[in-house]
């Protein structure tokens, strides 16, 4: 079995949990004995570690201002069509698997060009949501009613502060989304992350369920075992995520008080960088919790895992409906109780009160509430971070996942 995977980012360019998820899945599907070839943008080079055969062809322009529009979507689609079409027309492949929104259409409609079966992943909400975040206003879980006034309004109330975003953002939209539907319905299977996601595309694109598949990401739970807590990184609580509007920073930071009630020396360990930094920063000093914070930065993945096995709570309270939740499941392959937002794709990943706590999302009451259960109770939550490791090793080991997706290959190239 020959595939071609096709990502517009791939390690060491990591803009997300996507290009780790695309460089994970082609590991693992070489180790089962597939030949995976990764077609990619040309400013990426391969990594010592890789098995696969990685070609670095696709030419990613970037522009800016009123053009940026252009160079993130139709030039890309444009050119990432004519270098996989270049190569398939070199390559005898039985498939080909596009991993992110923007390698989709090119890729697709290449593959639909030399008569080939066609993969997508859809991963994140971008493919289902013109802002990508399922918010309705950026402030409510989105149902997926996507009109014009809708899409004005969250536009209007984007945090981007690019002003060509939010005026061509809802004139764009429709023929974004267009593209999309059109590219969707043109593919042989149709893998979806969470079952979360895939209520989402059954209903905004409503394509045949039989094409459909709930895969999950992959989670290396081998590179957990054995470690060592590192002393001077020890944390009670860990966050990690992006400083911005909606990965929750600001409500574990709010529930710190009622927290140092009970457990004065608990220290809160803040993984991640954004543009309000600065503004948590000070919510902090406020609310005279900042000698208990320690704002660490930006962390390299693979530095990651001794602060996630040198905590003893990891707390994932996103306010989005995360379409996997990779902190949550990182967390659990080290053996963390999960403190996360009942939303989205999260409640697929922690199971209320046998591998971590739900809360509401943007409810700090809650997540205090949680953290005082597991610090009191550190026998519960040992046995919480057990289940959790045993759960991510049965669902989300490369070999369970990379077995499921040649079993998709298998029926396409059959069919």
């Amino acid at each position: 079995m020959k595939i071609a995977i096709v990502s517009r980012y791939f390690p060491p360019n990591i803009r997300g949990g996507g290009e780790i998820s695309a460089y994970n899945l082609a590991q693992a599907l070489t180790e089962i004995g597939v030949d995976v070839h990764v077609i990619t943008s040309t400013n990426i080079y391969q990594l010592e570690d890789s098995k696969f055969t990685l070609h670095p062809i696709i030419k990613n322009v970037d522009l800016t201002g009123i053009l940026n529009y252009l160079s993130r979507n139709e030039i890309f689609y444009w050119n990432s069509y004519k270098a996989v079409s270049k190569f398939l027309a070199d390559e005898d492949i039985n498939a080909v698997h596009a991993m992110n929104m923007d390698s989709i259409p090119g890729a697709v409609l290449s593959a639909k060009r030399y008569r080939i079966p066609s993969v997508i992943t859809i991963s994140s909400q971008w493919l289902t949501c013109p802002t990508g975040y399922m918010l309705k206003s950026y402030n409510e879980v989105c149902n997926g009613e996507c009109s014009f006034l809708n899409t004005v309004n969250c536009y209007m109330h984007s945090p981007t502060p690019n002003i060509y975003e939010k005026i061509l953002g809802p004139l764009y939209a429709p023929i974004q989304m267009r593209e999309r539907r059109i590219a969707v319905r043109s593919v042989g299977a149709v893998v979806c992350i969470s079952q979360n996601v895939k209520s989402y595309v059954e209903k905004i694109f409503n394509i045949n369920n039989k094409i459909l598949y709930v895969i999950p990401n992959i989670v290396e739970v081998d590179k957990y075992e054995n470690k060592k807590v590192v002393e001077k990184l020890h944390s009670n609580i860990l966050f990690v995520g992006a400083l911005g509007k909606f990965k929750g920073c600001e409500y574990v930071i709010k529930a710190m008080p009622g927290i140092l009630k009970e457990f004065p020396d608990c220290i809160l360990r803040i993984i991640g960088d954004g543009e309000r930094y600065k503004e948590f920063a000070e919510l902090s000093k406020n609310l005279e919790v900042n000698q208990n914070i320690i704002f660490e930065g930006f962390i390299q993945a693979e530095k990651m895992l001794d602060y996630y096995n040198s905590t003893d709570i990891v707390v994932f309270p996103s306010v989005v409906p995360e379409t996997f939740g990779r902190v949550a499941a990182e967390a659990m392959a080290a053996g963390k109780p999960v403190i996360a937002s009942n939303v989205g794709g999260i409640p697929e990943i922690v199971e209320h009160e046998e591998t971590g706590i739900l809360v509401e999302p943007k409810n700090p009451k809650q997540i205090a509430d949680a953290v005082k259960y597991l610090l009191g109770n550190p026998d519960v939550a040992r046995e919480m971070g057990k289940r959790g490791k045993e759960l991510v090793k049965k669902r989300y080991s490369p070999s369970i996942i990379a077995k499921k997706h040649l079993e998709v290959y298998e029926r396409l190239s059959l069919s």
